[in-house]
């Protein structure tokens, strides 16, 4: 039977982060390392033994270093616990970069956890100790390795920073050399590096003296008595070797005068080596002739290179060309596609289009050639749609689950546009259902807790016995991977794991006030909120431990953002911000007694550095990453929404998405929060909204219909006094040259080939190249060139056009219209370089085909042709 060799033991393991050992004079760890294994204890202390019942050694070898230890192709995780297991000792190099890393905190906390409290020794770098120290270091764990945070662990230190607790250097030629670069005094230089090679040398023996057991003092002493013993023994070799060179002197004058025979013998050899020379430059002048004679048979072949140069940019030329006369064919024949409705064709045409080809009429085209809508509406067996009793979206927009009595469906956009709806069998009715960003499910299915994996499998289910009935009982995933959850069951919290091994419940907490409902949560699931119909908020962990309590708030929202900032809104509309550093920031104060406010209440919503807060009839925005004035309040953009809103608000970088209570669905800008656009479409209540793109908006409604919308042209819509006081055209000279309106000294356009009757403003682009037309139908017409080919028409929202101008750089149409008898004004903006470079984000430097078709095309081509539309 083959046996296993012994496993090889350590006597410490040095832990530290890899940046400490990179820059040149401060390579702390392969100092250390060479330090110790080097060190030659005093032989009067070989073999005795110390406090701890331990043999004293003639060397502390071998020492653990993992970029010394490790092979190349090393699994990390086993050969570090292997080796710390096998350490008598670990040696820990503290700085704040080391208080970064996880590997040393791991290290430490493994260390201690297998009984070595005891045996961890320390040595700062550079900083505060208290900032230096990682966590583990400075307290003890229990048998799981958790700290226990409330008692506190005093580790051996050695100090190996400069006076002023800066880093030092791991040698005084390195720290004199830096004093040098910076114009230190010479005679303070030597002083300076004289009290730090003490200081150096007293760190590296209280780190070893930790190693071997002794007191330091007592090592200290025995290794000065050893040190000049050792300098006696050189001074007696060094007098040796003095002898021997005596010798060695004497043979030097003798092999003098044999050097000097040999010289006469070595000029004889240049003279010979001169000849040799002559013949070489003879050689090199024959290389030079055959060197000229071959420029010149490079001139005859780069003359035939340029004649192909040539011939190659006439054939470019005539590919041009041809390209320009297929691009033109190909867009005059998706228009007609479009218009007949054959929008597969059309899309495959204009792809034919070469891209330098591709100007606003293509890409206006294959807008229109693509549907900006698509839809997924949800049937029972029998075909009939599904009256659904509440709809649930994940983070992304590319999930929605929809539930009524023992039906539940869950639809999926995969990566590359493809769809799929599957059904999933309930038994007892669906009490509430959510979806995680990773793709995980979880629903309650009467009083049992189910989860659906991203995978697609079913984890064993969790019953809750004493789980109390309600209509839509809070439940929510606390991270984005969908592990963690939190479920209300009556007047407790339960905090619940799901795995593929199952789903358990973790920790069970009692509300800390009347009625609370789940708020929100950071992304990584560590804090998430709580809110009370009449008290206030709370912050809980994900263990169900209190972090912040926030008071006083009444019908109180919250919301949580990326760097730990509790923003919290109350009925009156106060808006109050709690840091990470536990400070308040209050923002905007409200006032008590607005009616409509009890219906809606207050939603918050983050975005980046940016809050944005929907009450009944307005959202506000605060940018806190700009700075007010000096004694000036951050003032608020504000979308002033015509009608009520609900309660449901999406948020993305440059839309923002509200429901209101009429049904329809009202998109703003988030760069100057005027409204642009508002969507209808589904028949029931809509229950989500998310952004999964800037440019798109999923919506899930109780008529069991997903939908999908694209906020695309620049819209403004003006008040029931058919009035926009801040007109975009008007208010901005530099940008637009100003209307020509329908009372303008144009008057009636002739009638002929697209032209409708009662056409009557025309106006032409700086650079000649496009017009465009409006009238009594309210239609804007594009037209190319001198006006006589297709004209493309823009869908304007109003009856009649009542005003057209181009930006001076070119690049913008814009259009003012209104709907007689209903006193409503539209201002609207389209972009005559291709939609969709702009909207989708495209930047100018990238490849634009390759960009838009994975942006764009992939997303939808499979899904949207095969579904209703």
């Amino acid at each position: 039977m083959e046996t296993q060799p012994p496993a090889r033991t350590f006597w410490c393991f040095i832990s530290y982060r890899h940046a400490d050992n990179k820059d040149s004079g401060r390579q702390w760890a392969t100092w250390l390392h060479q330090q110790i294994e080097t060190y030659e204890v005093p032989s009067d202390l070989v073999g005795t033994v110390n406090g701890r019942g331990d043999t004293i050694p003639e060397r502390i070898f071998p020492v653990f270093r993992d970029e010394d230890e490790l092979p190349a192709n090393a699994d990390l995780a086993s050969p570090i616990y292997r080796a710390l297991d096998a350490s008598k000792f670990l040696v820990v190099l503290c700085s704040p970069r080391a208080v970064q890393s996880s590997y040393v905190a791991d290290e430490i906390v493994y260390y201690k956890k297998i009984g070595r409290s005891d045996r961890v020794l320390a040595a700062i770098l550079d900083g505060d100790p208290r900032d230096s120290f990682p966590r583990p270091l400075q307290h003890p764990v229990d048998a799981n390795g958790v700290l226990i945070e409330n008692e506190h662990a005093e580790p051996i230190a050695a100090d190996f920073r400069l006076v002023d607790d800066t880093q030092g250097w791991t040698s005084p030629e390195a720290y004199r050399q830096a004093l040098e670069g910076n114009g230190v005094a010479r005679k303070e230089i030597d002083r300076l590096v004289t009290d730090y090679k003490g200081r150096l040398e007293l760190g590296k023996l209280k780190i070893i003296a930790g190693v071997l057991g002794l007191p330091l003092g007592t090592l200290t002493q025995r290794d000065k008595v050893y040190q000049l013993e050792k300098e006696r023994r050189r001074a007696r070799i060094f007098r040796r070797v003095t002898a021997a060179m005596s010798v060695l002197l004497v043979a030097a004058i003798a092999g003098g005068v044999f050097a000097s025979i040999k010289q006469r013998e070595a000029e004889a050899q240049r003279l010979a080596a001169v000849s040799a020379r002559d013949a070489e430059a003879t050689a090199r002048s024959l290389a030079e002739s055959r060197r000229v004679e071959a420029e010149d048979a490079r001139g005859v072949a780069e003359t035939r290179r340029t004649e192909a140069e040539q011939a190659k940019t006439l054939a470019e030329q005539r590919r041009v060309e041809s390209e320009s006369r297929l691009a033109k064919s190909n867009i005059l024949l998706a228009d007609r596609l479009t218009r007949e409705g054959n929008t597969i064709d059309a899309a495959s045409a204009l792809w034919e289009v070469p891209e330098h080809e591709r100007q606003w009429d293509w890409g206006y085209l294959l807008g229109r050639a693509y549907p900006e809508t698509g839809y997924f509406q949800i049937s029972n067996a029998d075909g009939v749609p599904l009256a659904a009793q509440a709809c649930a979206l994940d983070p992304s927009g590319r999930q929605a689950a929809f539930w009524g009595g023992d039906l539940l469906k869950r639809i999926r956009i995969q990566p590359d546009g493809a769809a799929t709806m599957d059904t999933v069998a309930v038994k007892n009715g669906v009490a509430q259902a959510v979806v995680s960003r990773s793709g995980a499910m979880a629903f309650l299915d009467g009083n049992v807790v189910r989860v659906i994996l991203p995978d697609g499998r079913e984890a064993p289910p969790l019953e809750l016995a004493d789980q109390e009935p309600e209509i839509f009982p809070p439940l929510a995933f606390l991270d984005d991977a969908g592990t963690m959850l939190v479920l209300k069951s009556g007047e407790s919290w339960r905090i619940l794991r799901a795995s593929e091994q199952g789903v358990a419940e973790f920790g069970r907490i009692e509300e800390n006030f009347e009625s609370e409902r789940f708020c929100g949560s950071s992304a990584d699931g560590h804090r998430w909120l709580a809110a009370s119909s009449d008290t206030g908020v709370t912050v809980y962990d994900e263990e169900g431990r209190i972090v912040d309590k926030i008071p006083g708030v009444w019908q109180g929202s919250a919301a949580i953002s990326e760097d730990g900032t509790v923003a919290v809104g109350d009925i009156t509309e106060s808006v109050e911000l709690r840091m990470p550093d536990g400070k308040h920031r209050k923002l905007f104060t409200g006032e008590e007694g607005a009616i409509s406010h009890l219906a809606t209440g207050c939603t918050l919503r983050w975005m980046g550095k940016r809050l944005f807060v929907r009450t009944a009839h307005q959202v506000r925005m605060w940018d806190l990453r700009m700075k007010p004035p000096k004694g000036e309040e951050l003032s608020p953009g504000v979308w002033e929404i015509p009608g009520e809103s609900t309660v449901r608000m999406a948020v993305g970088d440059a839309w923002i998405a509200v429901t209101l209570v009429d049904g329809s669905i009202a998109i703003a800008s988030t760069d100057d929060m005027t409204e642009i656009q508002r969507f209808r479409g589904h028949s029931g209540e809509v229950r989500d909204l998310r952004f999964p793109f800037d440019h798109l908006l999923a919506s899930a409604a109780t008529d069991g219909t997903l939908r999908y919308w694209t906020p695309g042209t620049h819209t403004r819509m003006g008040t029931q006094t058919a009035e926009i006081k801040d007109s975009l055209f008007k208010g901005n000279p530099d940008v637009w040259p100003g209307l020509a309106k329908e009372n303008s000294d144009v008057g009636l356009l002739p009638v002929g080939p697209g032209v409708p009757p009662g056409t009557t403003i025309k106006v032409s682009s700086p650079d000649g190249r496009f017009h465009a037309t409006t009238g009594e139908d309210g239609q804007v017409r594009l037209w190319k060139g001198d006006g006589t080919e297709p004209s493309i028409v823009l869908p304007a929202l109003g009856k009649r056009g009542i005003g057209l101008a181009f930006s001076k750089d070119g690049r913008s149409l814009g259009a003012e219209s209104f709907v007689p008898g209903e006193f409503l004004d539209f201002e609207q903006e389209w972009n005559t370089e291709p939609w969709t470079r702009v909207q989708l984000g495209i930047d100018a430097s990238a490849d634009w085909r390759k960009a838009y078709e994975q942006v764009f095309e992939k997303r939808f081509e499979a899904a949207w042709k095969t579904q209703g539309r």
